[in-house]
């Protein structure tokens, strides 16, 4: 099996390739979850036109060792960092965590519990309305699993640290300098999993369309991940 970033990227495009833009798959400004989405970069690539408002989708968990589902990613388009949000509130009935990274699956900022005027809730958001996360229009890695499902460089390497929960992060753990390359599951291999709703404002999906437009974007998401690896 092949983790390199240039073959997961000619994994991802040979998928695409043969794709039809569907009712199953994306639908006004929303892009539902067909099949499941890989759970490393560059993730599944959204297509569509317009603003993308919604992915929906489903991490439906699974015994431990075997064929398992406690995290999803996708390849978003963000075209207005300072409008750029992610949320799950509202949009799921179990305790999620957000990611995001940039096109090369370097992380850019993480969030677990939200903090609402209502107080802390088990969902997710992540904001960038002070441009304080990143500053850069361009293809950027979504990413969401259950708690307590982390991203990480390696086993015993997450790239974020556990805690503080009701904030938002910057990489902060012995795996903050890595791309993502791996998830590790929770001590007690109960992390969560469910349904759910990523509510978004600030970006447009990966691809513009099925036709010529995806191999167009396609190809400046693999210079964008070439340049990041050599400048990184």
């Amino acid at each position: 099996m092949c983790f390199s970033r240039p073959c997961v990227l000619a994994s991802a495009l040979a998928v695409c390739a043969g794709v039809s833009l569907s009712a199953g798959q994306a639908s006004a400004q929303v892009w539902n979850e067909v099949p499941d989405a890989p759970r490393l970069p560059p993730g599944q690539l959204t297509f569509g036109f317009g603003p993308l408002l919604e992915i929906r989708g489903e991490l439906t968990g699974g015994l431990r060792g075997f064929q398992t589902d406690f995290e999803d990613v996708y390849c978003i388009l963000i075209t207005d960092p300072a409008a750029f949000s992610a949320s799950t509130i509202g949009g799921a009935n179990f305790d999620t965590q957000l990611w995001l990274f940039d096109s090369a699956g370097f992380g850019i900022v993480f969030n677990d519990n939200a903090v609402t005027p209502n107080g802390e809730v088990n969902q997710s958001r992540i904001i960038n309305d002070q441009l304080q996360w990143f500053t850069e229009p361009g293809f950027y890695t979504l990413a969401i699993s259950g708690y307590n499902t982390d991203a990480a460089t390696g086993v015993n390497s997450p790239i974020w640290l556990d805690t503080p929960r009701n904030t938002q992060r910057a990489p902060d753990g012995p795996g903050a300098a890595g791309q993502l390359s791996a998830w590790n599951p929770g001590p007690d291999l109960n992390d969560e999993f469910g349904v759910y709703t990523i509510f978004l404002t600030g970006c447009e999906f990966c691809i513009p369309s099925a036709g010529a437009g995806w191999v167009i974007a396609a190809g400046l998401l693999a210079s964008t991940a070439s340049r990041r690896r050599r400048h990184g």
